[in-house]
């Protein structure tokens, strides 16, 4: 999938941080796009799937830092949007930010190894 994410965070302008895409491969056995950010460990606490639907609970440390997420994107056939909603700690001013996202399928997945 090719997976743009446009960031919305409060007290800054509307379109200020650009959008970013990148290419991941998104399974039914993985449906939740992965978080690059390579100063963090993630994982998913709690994943439902109802219909098209998924929602998440995700929970990070980043710099010893809890950060917390909740996503919810509904596939399209071979597309799918939803937003994720992030939950700064108070080291970052309990700041929370709203990502949305889109994805679009490009091909089947090449396995790494």
């Amino acid at each position: 999938y090719e997976i743009t994410s446009t960031v919305e965070m409060p007290g800054m302008p509307a379109g200020s941080v650009p959008p970013q895409t990148i290419t991941q491969c998104v399974t039914e056995q993985d449906p939740v796009p992965k978080n690059d950010a390579s100063n963090q460990e993630c994982e998913i606490k709690d994943m439902n799937q109802k219909g098209n639907t998924i929602t998440w609970e995700m929970e990070c440390i980043q710099q010893g830092q809890k950060i917390t997420s909740q996503g919810r994107m509904t596939y399209k056939g071979d597309s799918f949007q939803g937003d994720i909603t992030t939950n700064m700690g108070p080291n970052a001013g309990n700041m929370t930010i709203t990502t949305m996202v889109t994805g679009n399928r490009i091909g089947d997945c090449q396995n790494s190894e």
